[in-house]
């Protein structure tokens, strides 16, 4: 089970080194020792988890390991989906910030109503 903790590891540090590549083979090293630490992690749980139980309790043991499971995933994306949202607002609104001088009409009085906009071609 170690080495499925660390083939996560490694395919974690892989694709936050190739995060930023736009190029799938960059990428692909990361997902594959991502996949192959998920499937020795993920095969290797149930029978951890209901080794030390009587067996008359597996089937709340292995209930309970499921939901631990799902509520872990869940939580997951969650958090990264709160990182993802919180970058994404913070980059709109300083773009929009940066937009914002050229949407403003100018301060003198014979050209207030002329905004700063490129025109289209007539």
């Amino acid at each position: 089970m170690t080495s499925g903790y660390a083939l996560l590891a490694i395919g974690g540090v892989l694709l936050a080194i190739s995060g930023f590549q736009f190029n799938y083979w960059f990428v692909l090293p990361g997902l594959l020792a991502y996949g192959a630490g998920l499937a020795v992690v993920l095969t290797v749980n149930d029978p951890v988890s209901l080794s030390d139980v009587l067996e008359a309790d597996h089937g709340q043991a292995a209930g309970v390991s499921a939901t631990a499971e799902q509520f872990g995933g869940s939580l997951g994306i969650a958090v990264l989906y709160l990182i993802f949202h919180t970058t994404y607002v913070a980059q709109l609104h300083a773009t929009m910030a940066g937009l914002l001088p050229i949407l403003t009409p100018p301060s003198t009085p014979d050209s207030a109503m002329i905004l700063s906009l490129p025109r289209a071609p007539a």
